[in-house]
């Protein structure tokens, strides 16, 4: 099964603590990625390059996305630190994943 076709069968879910009842606000989506920087923060598990590697291209390919730059997180159970969250704040977007 190429990856492209295993994408259309994953299940989002959102990644809330059902117990936290403190609303956060997300972020705003941008109407276009054309022109945009994205940055695509990997979560070191098991093939969650692979699948943001593949989901920057297409980003840049389908959508018209500038630029798209990989970044890893240190250790995957812990908060991304502040260096790399000062990073991520450089583009116009981000994307994470989880892999597994």
């Amino acid at each position: 099964m190429r990856l492209e076709d295993a994408i259309r069968d994953f299940q989002l879910v959102p990644p809330i603590d059902p117990r936290v009842t403190e609303q956060r606000r997300m972020a705003e989506r941008p109407t276009d990625l054309a022109g945009l920087r994205v940055g695509l923060l990997d979560n070191r598990k098991a093939n969650a390059n692979v699948l943001l590697t593949s989901i920057g291209g297409g980003l840049e390919e389908r959508y018209g996305a500038g630029s798209t730059a990989l970044f890893e997180k240190p250790v995957f159970s812990r908060p991304s630190p502040e260096h790399l969250l000062s990073e991520l704040e450089r583009f116009d977007a981000v994307v994470t994943a989880l892999g597994d």
